[in-house]
């Protein structure tokens, strides 16, 4: 009898052994393999809805790519994405294919570094983590191309948060909106040196709490909205004092409360769907829903419902395939000084990262270990640039703080 249920032992534990998933090597891919492209699209598409605050990146380049596969149809994929700054801030959720990049005079470049999994037949998809550093066009490069366009300037600068104030205060006067908006952070600024210095800032709002029939106008006195359907908005505006007057422009728009959103989950694998609302741009529609804030705090909004759909397969997760629970996005944007500015870096060693066990599973079994990021260079690495531009070109290879 023993011997029978030593002999059924071995035989169970051979056939676990044959049919168990084999264990696949990190390799270098390719920069110009469309499944590699496609992933940093997606990427990319995940980093831009992840971030709160700051300008969407739009893709320049495929610079490099190392790939770990994850069960029959699993892959990791460890990226370095080449991204340019565009002028749409995140607060829009617009996807990066829709946004302008900045103009050359106004250029911000930089990479990223992301891990995301993929797995097409599950239609799962997760992004673990994602490093990003860029830096502007250096100044004497900004020169080269046009001697009197506008130089930035910091956004701390007392003259530029004076100025954000004034061009935000006429927004509050000129807008239809019946609350005031309060200024929450400057983004841009930048002076222009014409008959009088020229500054031009761009600036994050928020609603507040004061209705303008009945406030005196002073927005410092004014508590922020802090329920869900508070609108965000992101300004752009100007202002010259010339020796006959004063001169402001603004522009401002709104964007849906979070509460009204979802997360954004582009139909990549199998054709992409966008289900984007449109912006609210300078005004609030008519028919809009109505709820309590409490006594004398109403608050009007419009849904603009940008729907996200997740597509996740029904099996339970595996030791090497990554099930629906997922561990959350960890990352980070680094903006550093021109190039021609020094800087000091300090890099810690990467660490390898354990998903969490899926605790619904039947056996227990952990997630998939995340390599420190590798240092392999793969084919046809870096790829082709989404547009060629000269001096973009020369930047990256000249600047040592990127991969290139």
């Amino acid at each position: 009898m023993k011997q029978f249920a030593l002999c059924l032992l071995c035989t169970q534990l051979l056939y676990v052994w044959a049919v168990s998933e084999p264990i696949y090597p990190l390799n270098p891919g390719s920069c110009e393999s469309p499944d590699a492209v496609a992933a940093a699209d997606l990427a990319l598409r995940k980093i831009n809805s992840h971030r709160k605050q700051g300008y969407i990146f739009s893709y320049h380049r495929l610079s490099n790519v190392n790939q770990k596969q994850m069960g029959p149809m699993g892959t990791v994929f460890y990226l370095t994405i080449d991204v340019l700054e565009t002028s749409c801030n995140v607060l829009s959720k617009r996807l990066w294919t829709s946004c302008e990049v900045r103009p050359l005079t106004e250029a911000v470049y930089g990479q990223c570094q992301a891990t995301i999994y993929i797995n097409k037949v599950e239609r799962a998809i997760q992004l673990y983590n994602y490093n990003c550093s860029l830096r502007p066009v250096p100044r004497n490069r900004v020169h080269d191309i046009c001697l009197g366009c506008p130089e930035a300037r910091m956004v701390d600068d007392p003259a530029v948060l004076n100025v954000s104030q004034l061009v935000l205060q006429k927004y509050n006067i000129e807008s239809p909106h019946s609350k005031y908006f309060a200024l929450l952070n400057v983004t841009k600024a930048s002076e222009q040196a014409l008959v009088a210095p020229k500054y031009a800032v761009e600036f994050t709002i928020q609603e507040t709490i004061c209705p303008k029939d009945t406030h005196s106008g002073d927005v410092s006195q004014c508590e922020l909205m802090t329920c869900e359907f508070a609108h965000k908005g992101h300004c752009q505006g100007s202002y010259m004092k010339a020796p006959d007057n004063e001169y402001i422009t603004v522009s401002c728009e709104l964007f849906e409360p979070e509460a009204s959103q979802q997360e954004e989950q582009p139909h990549l694998l199998g054709g992409e769907h966008d289900h984007h609302g449109d912006k609210n741009e300078d005004h609030h529609d008519d028919g809009h829903d109505q709820h309590e804030h409490g006594p004398g705090h109403h608050h009007h909004h419009k849904h603009l419902h940008a729907h996200e759909h997740h597509h996740h397969g029904n099996k339970a997760p595996s030791q090497r395939a990554i099930g629906r629970h997922y561990a959350e996005t960890e990352g980070e944007v680094l903006y550093l000084p021109p190039v021609d500015v020094p800087t000091v870096y300090n890099v810690d060693a990467d660490k390898p990262v354990t998903l969490p066990i899926f605790p619904d599973t039947p056996v227990v079994f952990h997630g998939p270990i995340i390599h420190p990021f590798p240092k392999m260079i793969g084919e046809k690495c870096p790829g082709q640039p989404k547009n060629k531009v000269d001096l973009i070109q020369e930047l990256y290879k000249e600047d040592q703080g990127f991969f290139n």
